[in-house]
């Protein structure tokens, strides 16, 4: 039972809550008050009704969201500027489209004063500028194409005054918005886009209308029934979002076939058969037919100058893709002494591995080592950087990532640098759990390291040493026998061996990666283990476990007995902590409200996957040990790109090229 304080303050609370929304945007709540007073006051109005008030709803809405990003005084002259100019160049396009004097045609388009996009149109573009990279691209595709479409296509009155309010919105949010650096890779694939969707909704809009009378109307009825009105369009709509996904020859086929196909029907349709069946006179270009031949030439010369564009903005990213990054070895070796001299984490050894591009910060000498899918910039754990210098590099590679049109994702990413990630609107979901042994405390004794322990006494009772060693280090005859090891242990895999953050023979030849092999008195070698190294300002402070591999015959308790050899030793040599590596997929720690959906999907995929790599049983050998857990996150700045991020996360773990065995 609530005590009647606790129920007062509930009662309390939406008023509260409506107060500091209130006092947040005051210029909405006036205007929300003016319309309420108008609809009320004035039932005569078009704001009456329930068609009015959805309109007045709509034009608040878009005033409250301009005064909440850019401010109260900006909102007004976004929302009062857009269609005072919007309306007048409206009629004046009005009349030379249909014909009528100017007088007349601002007398019908005064009535479009209060449509909610006439007026709120403009608004929600001039706010654009003061969004994100990636919501402010997303909000100027859609508005700017679906304005156009109906502005080019429908063409009426009311249509030409909302893609002139819009036009003057945007205009307005370059003018006054933050400078914003834009490289053609983002800013044309956008542009693009919006023209692809737009040209495909114009089939849509004319069989929906009765009255299109746009300047290209013409376009969408050209001849080509079933094919004009779905296919071509869908082609398109399919281009525009595979160039916004990804880019690539493919969209470039698709939308070439389509723009074609789309400019060669409007030519025959448009052009030619009224020309040769005598339906049309040309008598030479003159204003009083002016609109029926850009009419003419538009119908075909659209699609065809889009085809150039489009062929023309793929080329340019291109160019822009390949100076992204390095991946040169040189670089890999410069990237390595970097590693050495700062604080990359437990994974961080993994940047210097092949397939791995870099970028280098500007501000700091951190860098970030990542690998392009699509159009997915996914980074490998940690930034390669010192203390406070970690959140400006995070911050640099967004700026950079968003510039080319790319996604930047952290995976496997330490907690330390999730939090910065979302005090800036990033998620961020723990994808797999990196089991840990503190060196300092280890030891072979009491309860919890019986299982170490028995595997220590097996070894030594069967006469099973640990080797340690490198690759480049070791015999020929030690050397051939981790080969055949590493063939047998591929062998019993029914999928194909994950890459990205887990090694294998390439890895095993950096002269820095400890090897720990358990061989036998004859010289058999029974399992082998390789340590990558974990660095902080120079200093080596530990190892991460990569590879475990061992004989389908090995000694039972082989892998413990290496991890327990391993311990000892890097805790006599001075280290300090011992990294297991991590578990894809599983997570002990409960997640968030917001990440339940996708930890239920991780774990759908884990369970597919066990009897392919083990994921589970991994997870419980590790237990076995009593290892403290620590999670591992993967970080994306955008919600709606997480299909795409999925994809770029499998397809990094899947082979891109052959394992070498000599």
């Amino acid at each position: 039972m609530l005590s009647p304080s606790s129920a007062d303050s509930r009662l309390r609370r939406p008023s509260a809550r409506a107060w500091r929304g209130i006092s947040a945007h005051p210029v909405a709540a006036v205007a929300a008050g003016v319309a309420l007073a108008l609809a009320v006051g004035m039932p005569g109005l078009r704001i009456a009704g329930f068609a009015g008030l959805g309109n007045a709803v709509i034009i608040v809405g878009c005033l409250a969201l301009a005064e909440h990003v850019m401010g109260g005084f900006r909102a007004v002259i976004a929302l009062l500027a857009a269609p005072m100019i919007a309306i007048p160049a409206a009629a004046a396009l009005d009349a030379l489209q249909t014909g009528t004097g100017f007088e007349t045609a601002l007398r019908t388009s005064a009535e479009l004063t209060l449509d909610p996009l006439v007026i709120g149109g403009g608004c929600l573009l001039a706010t654009s500028a003061y969004l994100s990279p990636r919501w402010r691209r997303r909000m100027r595709v859609g508005i700017i194409a679906g304005l156009a479409a109906l502005a080019l296509f429908n063409g009426s009155a009311v249509d030409i005054a909302r893609f002139c309010s819009g036009a003057i919105g945007l205009a307005i949010g370059l003018a006054v918005g933050p400078r914003v650096q834009v490289r053609s890779a983002s800013g044309l694939h956008s542009a693009l886009a919006a023209a692809l969707v737009a040209l495909a909704a114009g089939p849509v809009i004319l069989a929906a209308s009765h009255s299109a009378h746009g300047p290209l109307e013409p376009l969408a009825d050209s001849r080509g029934g079933f094919i004009t009105l779905l296919v071509i369009p869908g082609m398109l709509v399919v281009t525009a979002a595979m160039l916004r996904a990804r880019g690539g020859r493919v969209p470039v086929i698709l939308g070439g076939v389509a723009l074609l196909g789309l400019g060669v029907t409007a030519f025959a349709s448009n052009v030619v058969v009224p020309l040769t069946q005598n339906w049309i006179e040309w008598t030479g270009i003159s204003a009083a037919e002016a609109t029926w031949q850009i009419e003419m030439l538009g119908s075909w010369a659209i699609p065809l100058g889009m085809l150039v564009a489009l062929v023309i903005v793929e080329a340019r990213s291109r160019r822009i893709v390949a100076t992204t990054g390095s991946s040169s070895p040189v670089e890999r070796e410069v990237i390595g002494r970097l590693v050495a001299a700062t604080d990359a984490g437990t994974l961080g050894h993994m940047a210097t591995w092949k397939g791995n591009r870099y970028w280098r910060s500007d501000a700091t000498t951190g860098a970030i080592a990542y690998r392009r899918i699509g159009r997915v910039a996914l980074a490998l754990s940690d930034p390669i950087a010192s203390g406070a210098d970690s959140a400006t590099v995070m911050r640099e590679f967004e700026r950079y990532c968003d510039n080319r049109d790319l996604i930047p994702v952290f995976y496997g990413l330490h907690a330390q640098h999730v939090s910065g990630l979302r005090h800036r609107g990033w998620h961020a979901v723990a994808v797999a759990d990196e089991s840990m042994i503190d060196l300092e405390s280890f030891t072979l004794s009491g309860k919890r390291r019986n299982d170490l322990r028995t595997a220590s006494n097996r070894a030594e009772r069967i006469g099973l040493s640990a080797v340690w060693t490198t690759f480049p280090d070791a015999d020929d005859g030690l050397r051939d026998q981790i080969r055949r090891l590493s063939r047998e242990s591929a062998g019993r895999r029914r999928l194909p061996k994950l890459e990205f953050t887990v090694g294998a023979l390439d890895e095993l030849r950096d002269p820095e990666v400890q090897l720990v092999v358990a061989r036998d008195e004859a010289g058999r070698v029974h399992a082998v283990t390789s340590w990558l190294p974990i660095w902080e300002e120079h200093r080596l402070i530990g190892r991460t476990l990569d590879v475990m591999w061992r004989q389908a015959d090995a000694m039972p308790g082989a892998m413990e007995f290496l991890i327990a050899a391993a311990a000892l030793g890097f805790r006599a040599g001075g280290l300090q902590k011992l990294s297991l590596s991590a578990t894809p997929l599983i997570v002990d720690a409960a997640p968030g409200r917001r990440a339940r959906l996708t930890a239920w999907l991780l774990g759908v995929i884990a369970q597919g996957l066990e009897g392919a790599y083990g994921f589970r049983s991994l997870a419980r050998f590790k237990r076995k040990l009593h290892t403290s857990t620590q999670p591992l996150y993967v970080a994306y700045p955008d919600a709606l790109a997480l299909p795409m991020i999925a994809a770029a996360v499998l397809r990094a773990h899947l082979p891109s090229r052959p394992e070498r065995t000599t």
